[in-house]
C-alpha cells in the first residue's frame, strides 16, 4: 500500500518510477523468455527440461527448423496413424465410448 504515499509525496514524479520499471521489462521479456507459439507440448517440455542450452536458444532453433523444413508434425502424425492401421477392435468398448472423427474415441463421463 505504498503507491498512495508515493503519489502523494512525489506527485507526478512517481509515475516516472512506474514507467522506468515497465521499460526495464521490455528487454527482459524479449531476451529471456522463450517463444512458445505454434510449438507442441512435447517441444515446450523439451525447452524447459534440457539444461545444456537455454530455453530461448532451443526455441529459436526449433522455429528456424520449422521455417526450413516446414510444419511436418501433422503430416508425420497422419502417416504414422496410416501405417499403424488402427482398427476398431484395438479399443475396448464398454458402452462409455463413442467413435469420433478419425481414430479418436471420446469417453462420456
Amino acid at each position: 500500500m505504498i503507491t498512495p504515499v508515493i503519489i502523494h509525496r512525489l506527485q507526478w514524479k512517481a509515475y516516472l518510477i512506474f514507467m522506468g520499471t515497465n521499460f526495464a521489462f521490455i528487454p527482459l521479456v524479449y531476451f529471456c523468455y522463450p517463444e512458445t507459439a505454434n510449438l507442441t507440448l512435447e517441444e515446450i517440455d523439451y525447452l524447459f527440461t534440457h539444461p545444456e542450452k537455454s530455453a530461448v536458444t532451443i526455441s529459436k532453433e526449433l522455429h528456424e527448423q520449422r521455417k526450413k523444413f516446414g510444419d511436418t508434425r501433422r503430416r508425420l502424425a497422419h502417416d504414422t496413424m496410416a501405417v499403424m492401421n488402427v482398427n476398431d477392435s484395438s479399443v475396448p468398448s464398454d458402452g462409455n465410448t463413442e467413435k469420433a472423427r478419425g481414430d479418436e474415441y471420446i469417453e462420456r463421463v
